[in-house]
Protein backbone atom coordinates (compact mmCIF):
# COMPACT_ATOMS: atom_id res chain seq x y z
CA UNK A 1 0.00 0.00 0.00
CA UNK A 2 1.40 3.40 -0.93
CA UNK A 3 1.77 6.04 1.81
CA UNK A 4 -1.03 8.51 2.40
CA UNK A 5 -0.39 11.90 0.78
CA UNK A 6 -0.43 14.55 3.49
CA UNK A 7 1.06 17.43 1.49
CA UNK A 8 -2.20 19.35 1.80
CA UNK A 9 -1.34 19.89 5.48
CA UNK A 10 1.49 22.21 4.46
CA UNK A 11 -1.02 24.51 2.74
CA UNK A 12 -3.29 24.41 5.78
CA UNK A 13 -0.41 25.36 8.08
CA UNK A 14 0.88 28.21 5.93
CA UNK A 15 1.91 31.43 7.63
CA UNK A 16 -0.02 34.68 7.21
CA UNK A 17 1.19 37.14 4.60
CA UNK A 18 3.08 40.26 5.60
CA UNK A 19 -0.05 42.31 4.93
CA UNK A 20 -2.11 40.06 7.24
CA UNK A 21 0.53 40.32 9.97
CA UNK A 22 0.48 44.12 9.70
CA UNK A 23 -3.33 44.16 9.99
CA UNK A 24 -3.10 42.04 13.14
CA UNK A 25 -0.43 44.30 14.63
CA UNK A 26 -2.59 47.36 13.89
CA UNK A 27 -5.51 45.75 15.75
CA UNK A 28 -3.24 44.83 18.66
CA UNK A 29 -2.09 48.44 18.94
CA UNK A 30 -5.73 49.63 18.88
CA UNK A 31 -6.60 47.25 21.71
CA UNK A 32 -3.58 48.38 23.75
CA UNK A 33 -4.61 52.00 23.27
CA UNK A 34 -8.17 51.34 24.46
CA UNK A 35 -8.93 52.72 27.91
CA UNK A 36 -12.51 51.49 28.03
CA UNK A 37 -12.34 48.16 29.88
CA UNK A 38 -15.94 47.38 28.90
CA UNK A 39 -15.01 47.47 25.20
CA UNK A 40 -12.07 45.16 25.90
CA UNK A 41 -14.36 42.75 27.76
CA UNK A 42 -16.88 42.68 24.89
CA UNK A 43 -14.05 42.09 22.43
CA UNK A 44 -12.62 39.26 24.56
CA UNK A 45 -16.04 37.60 24.83
CA UNK A 46 -16.57 37.83 21.07
CA UNK A 47 -13.11 36.35 20.46
CA UNK A 48 -13.83 33.43 22.80
CA UNK A 49 -17.08 32.65 20.99
CA UNK A 50 -15.44 32.95 17.58
CA UNK A 51 -12.57 30.72 18.72
CA UNK A 52 -15.01 28.03 19.86
CA UNK A 53 -16.88 28.09 16.54
CA UNK A 54 -13.64 27.96 14.55
CA UNK A 55 -12.29 25.10 16.67
CA UNK A 56 -15.49 23.14 16.13
CA UNK A 57 -15.39 23.82 12.38
CA UNK A 58 -11.74 22.77 12.09
CA UNK A 59 -12.34 19.59 14.10
CA UNK A 60 -15.25 18.65 11.82
CA UNK A 61 -13.17 19.36 8.71
CA UNK A 62 -10.35 17.14 9.98
CA UNK A 63 -12.83 14.39 10.77
CA UNK A 64 -14.22 14.55 7.23
CA UNK A 65 -10.71 14.50 5.77
CA UNK A 66 -9.89 11.40 7.83
CA UNK A 67 -13.08 9.69 6.64
CA UNK A 68 -12.32 10.48 3.00
CA UNK A 69 -8.76 9.22 3.36
CA UNK A 70 -10.14 6.04 4.90
CA UNK A 71 -12.41 5.59 1.89
CA UNK A 72 -9.48 6.07 -0.48
CA UNK A 73 -7.40 3.49 1.36
CA UNK A 74 -10.31 1.05 1.36
CA UNK A 75 -10.86 1.64 -2.34
CA UNK A 76 -7.17 1.07 -3.11
CA UNK A 77 -7.19 -2.06 -0.97
CA UNK A 78 -10.25 -3.48 -2.74
CA UNK A 79 -8.68 -2.87 -6.16
CA UNK A 80 -5.67 -5.06 -5.33
CA UNK A 81 -5.35 -8.69 -6.29
CA UNK A 82 -7.86 -10.87 -4.42
CA UNK A 83 -6.52 -13.11 -1.66
CA UNK A 84 -6.29 -16.88 -2.01
CA UNK A 85 -9.51 -17.38 -0.06
CA UNK A 86 -11.32 -14.80 -2.19
CA UNK A 87 -10.14 -16.63 -5.32
CA UNK A 88 -11.46 -19.94 -3.96
CA UNK A 89 -14.84 -18.42 -3.10
CA UNK A 90 -15.02 -16.79 -6.52
CA UNK A 91 -14.21 -20.11 -8.22
CA UNK A 92 -17.12 -21.66 -6.30
CA UNK A 93 -19.40 -18.85 -7.45
CA UNK A 94 -19.56 -17.15 -4.05
CA UNK A 95 -18.82 -13.48 -4.61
Amino acid sequence: MKPVDLTFLEALASKPTLEEELIIEKRVLEIKATHDIEDVRKYAIALQRQNMHQSYFIANCLEQIAKLQGRLVAQEYSEKEPSCIQKIFKSWGWN
